[in-house]
């Protein structure tokens, strides 16, 4: 985290796993050329455990419910989409705006830092609006 004036602010991360020609998924939008590569054998547990807030786009969110039950426990997360969630597991939010009033929410009353979980999307409105506090790239 961060200190910015008096209080602690959280910083946001972007955190992706990409492959060496650049790609984060295939082109049909799987991740699974990563399953030879268990995340704990690359420090996520310990990345994971600094993380207060999830943000990722609706893509990936639904995505991530195919894979099985919520990977994510009791973090909050903040889906960014403009159309309702159905029947969402505990904690997920639904975000409908731009990435710079979100940012200044989570600033205001996050605890821990935020993961810029993904896709494209998400992680472009956070670059441009000037969010990005650091990218971190597993290749």
């Amino acid at each position: 985290m961060a200190l910015h004036g008096t209080m602690v602010a959280p910083l946001f991360r972007l955190y992706l796993a990409i492959s060496a020609d650049g790609f984060i998924a295939t082109m049909d939008g799987e991740v699974d050329w990563l399953d030879p590569y268990p995340a704990q054998d690359f420090g996520f547990d310990a990345f994971l455990a600094g993380i207060g807030t999830i943000v990722m786009g609706r893509t990936s969110y639904e995505q991530t419910l195919r894979f099985g039950p919520w990977p994510f426990g009791a973090k909050r997360t903040i889906v960014m989409t403009s159309r309702p969630l159905v029947s969402p597991p505990a904690r997920i939010e639904r975000r409908h705006g731009d990435a710079a009033a979100v940012a200044a929410e989570l600033r205001a009353g996050g605890t821990g830092d935020v993961w810029l979980f993904g896709g494209a999307n998400v992680a472009r409105q956070f670059l441009d609006a000037g969010i990005v506090d650091r990218i971190e790239l597993f290749v």
